[in-house]
């Protein structure tokens, strides 16, 4: 079944007997692939390394790193090139490496940001001491930070970059000032678009606790 075609298998909590029993195969080389994770909370990353390796066979199938431009990103939607090239001015351009914790759960909020290249993984305080729970993971096109623009509360999550991340970065104090004044229309296309795609998700959400009942 996976001579003519890679064959990737993961376990979890795996005990000695299974690891015993899985020794031959890997020797043998049946996978291509063969990744145990083990310990407290692990599903969370379990289905993160599957996500990443699923994302890594659509992009080119060669690991290569998928860079979006700014008219890629879903919330500049309908934006003009003349538009992008103004907001562009008006950001700052952020790289983090794997691991670079870029906003964390509780601070003050002061910036949206627009990914152009890399993932980034949302996650939050778990009911369990000292834990975190994964939300979801992020790609380039996505962004984040986009709630507390709206409502200027701490930030709901921590955002952590899964591998090399650069992204631009829009402070509210450019968003609420430079474009007030004096780019009202841009300011206010970016503002529909937030509420959009907000709606998207609240609307999918619905429907995904819908199938649960």
């Amino acid at each position: 079944m996976c001579q003519d075609r890679k064959c990737k298998i993961f376990f979890i909590n795996t005990n000695y007997q299974i690891n015993k029993l899985l020794k031959p195969l890997i020797e043998k080389e049946v996978f291509d692939e063969v990744t145990c994770f083990n310990g407290s909370d692990v599903l969370d990353y379990a289905l993160e390394w599957c996500e990443n390796n699923l994302l890594a066979q659509l992009l080119n199938n060669d690991g290569a790193v998928h860079r979006t431009l700014l008219k890629d990103q879903v919330l500049l939607r309908g934006f003009s090139d003349v538009e992008l090239d103004l907001l562009a001015a008006k950001m700052e351009m952020k790289s983090y490496e794997k691991g670079e914790i870029i906003v964390s759960e509780g601070e003050a909020s002061s910036s949206l940001f627009f990914i152009l290249e890399g993932d980034v993984s949302v996650t939050v305080h778990g009911s369990k001491k000292g834990g975190e729970q994964r939300i979801t993971t992020l790609t380039a096109g996505r962004s984040f930070g986009e709630m507390t623009l709206i409502d200027h509360q701490h930030r709901s999550a921590t955002i952590t970059a899964c591998n090399h991340v650069d992204c631009y970065e829009l402070p509210f104090e450019v968003y609420d000032g430079d474009l007030k004044k004096g780019y009202g229309d841009l300011r206010e296309k970016l503002l529909s678009n937030i509420i959009i795609d907000l709606s998207d998700k609240i609307r999918r959400l619905n429907r995904e606790i819908k199938a649960y009942q």
